[in-house]
């Protein structure tokens, strides 16, 4: 992939393939188009990082709210118990 992950260098950015092999560049373009295609938000700066219905996810899709906080509904809390 080019840098290893939490790397506190430029390589980390996802889209900078400077100094990358073929196979390192195919590998985060893959990455990058499958979890981007199934709704994952890349946080540009890390090549590893996607969010999914978090509040990064959710200001990256423009949607208005993030799609999960504290729970407060009865049947998901009487759900967790159960089981």
């Amino acid at each position: 992939m080019g840098s290893p992950i939490n790397y506190p260098d430029d390589l980390s950015w996802t889209w900078n393939m400077t100094n990358l092999t073929k196979e390192q560049r195919h590998n985060r373009i893959f990455l990058t188009e499958l979890m981007t295609s199934n709704d994952f938000a890349n946080l540009a700066s890390e090549w590893w990082h996607y969010s999914y219905g978090d509040q990064y996810w959710a200001l990256f899709f423009g949607e208005p709210n993030c799609w999960y906080n504290l729970c407060s509904d009865w049947h998901v809390q009487s759900h967790l118990i159960e089981n």
